[in-house]
């Protein structure tokens, strides 16, 4: 099983539990205000780097 998914889809395992703070749709909401913030261009700068 995927951990990643537990943080979907029920509660989250040991050593998670920050993850488990946030419902799906808060985590969305805080990675739209971050990316509108200005983290966006960093990401993609970060990409092309790659």
């Amino acid at each position: 099983q995927d951990a990643g998914i537990d943080f979907w889809t029920g509660p989250s395992p040991p050593g998670r539990t920050s993850d488990a703070m946030f419902s799906p749709e808060q985590q969305v909401d805080l990675l739209n205000k971050a990316l509108s913030s200005g983290m966006k261009n960093e990401l993609y700068i970060s990409d092309v780097q790659e």
